[in-house]
């Protein structure tokens, strides 16, 4: 389930949470985000301000996620969070605007077909259920 903290996000995650609930399902909720990063760092620099957002941006997921299921009243440690960034350099970020377009929109192209197939496999699940009730 991808997540962009916003509240059609939250109303997004409420119904999977309900649905997996009701049918035992694991899962996992995603967050992809960019961080520009100054053309003058150093390599060691990059890796240690890479580790601090994703450790933040980790964080923040992470609680988003125990605020849905504690506000909805249900509890389950059958969930995972997992975040991917795109590391951008700050001087070129103009210049490349069209093709970190491009490379976000087939990050959400990906993450939406894997949402298809695991809302395929949801609605088979479901109607296997309700053919034994």
């Amino acid at each position: 389930m991808t997540t962009d903290f916003s509240a059609n996000s939250k109303a997004a995650l409420r119904f999977a949470i309900q649905l997996a609930s009701q049918n035992k399902f694991d899962l996992t909720f995603f967050h992809s985000y960019y961080v520009l990063i100054p053309t003058s760092w150093s390599n060691n620099k990059i890796s240690e301000y890479k580790k601090i957002e994703e450790k933040k941006i980790q964080n923040k997921l992470d609680r988003f996620v125990k605020m849905m299921y504690t506000n909805m009243g249900i509890n389950s440690s059958k969930f995972a969070c997992v975040i991917k960034a795109l590391l951008l350099p700050r001087s070129t970020f103009g210049n490349m605007q069209p093709k970190i377009n491009l490379a976000l929109s087939v990050q959400v192209q990906q993450v939406l077909e894997n949402l298809k197939d695991y809302l395929e496999l949801l609605l088979q699940n479901l109607s296997k259920n309700l053919m034994f009730l």
